[in-house]
């Protein structure tokens, strides 16, 4: 299995679609806003999406952010999202991040209602879930999977995969906003 952080920018869109429809939603007008690459690195980089997801009995707008650096992602990146959600006249938020979130900014995707995944190499990913296993995962098991984040009763980050139904873990964490 690779390593998350091969995931390349062109290849983002496609990544957060397939997770998407994964889980029982189906966007729409999927477009990259901006591509933002951190000077001096070559694999470090920022993807900024736009999509329409069908929720209720509407769409609405959501921006997704997907972060490639080498440390996890911390609250002042949520935050930043969060604002960016009225200037771009979107009605919701998400992040992915190959290098995972600080718990700080779990707690703080969760009080604004932003749901946060990690890309996390298929291996590891399928391991972690319910239908995990020793040794190597079936051969169907993509490269990368997308993990839901959350932080449990005792402040520890839990992992949960995107799987079908899991569109309404997602439409409950939009709703979930203070």
């Amino acid at each position: 299995m690779g390593n998350p952080r091969s995931l390349l920018p062109h290849e983002v869109e496609i990544f957060v679609t397939r997770e998407l429809r994964k889980a029982g939603l189906a966007p729409s007008a999927v477009k990259v806003r901006d591509r933002i690459l951190t000077a001096g690195k070559t694999d470090d980089y920022t993807v900024e999406l736009g999509c329409s997801l069908h929720i209720g009995d509407s769409d609405r707008y959501v921006l997704i952010e997907c972060h490639n650096r080498p440390a996890p992602v911390g609250a002042t990146a949520i935050e930043a999202l969060h604002t960016k959600v009225q200037q771009a006249r979107a009605h919701y938020a998400m992040m992915f991040s190959t290098s995972g979130f600080e718990r700080e900014a779990v707690r703080a995707a969760s009080v604004l209602g932003m749901p946060v995944f990690t890309v996390a190499d298929g291996k590891t990913a399928f391991a972690r879930s319910p239908w995990g296993m020793a040794g190597d995962p079936p051969a169907w098991v993509p490269e990368y999977m997308a993990e839901f984040v959350d932080v449990d009763v005792a402040g520890q980050a839990r992992h949960e995969l995107v799987a079908a139904g899991g569109g309404k873990r997602i439409i409950d964490r939009f709703e979930s906003r203070s």
